[in-house]
């Protein structure tokens, strides 16, 4: 999740940081990938219309995915 992409979603970085309950500053110190744990928190007060995508379950979805390919192609 990107944090532009929360801020987009609530409209401003303030009007973010008041439903996230936490200070505008803590949004300005997020890198451009917005916190593991926040990410999933947001996904879920936004009911799923941010999505957090979490990079190390993403290359073990796709390691299996490959492996699976593999298997059938056996």
């Amino acid at each position: 999740m990107k944090k532009k992409d929360v801020i987009d979603y609530y409209g401003s970085q303030s009007k973010a940081a008041r439903a996230l309950r936490i200070h505008r500053s803590t949004i300005s110190n997020w890198p451009d990938d917005v916190p593991p744990l926040t990410a999933y928190r947001i996904e879920r007060m936004t009911k799923g219309k941010l999505k957090f995508l979490d990079p190390w379950l993403e290359e073990i979805e796709l390691s299996t995915q490959h492996k699976l390919r593999q298997e059938q192609c056996q």
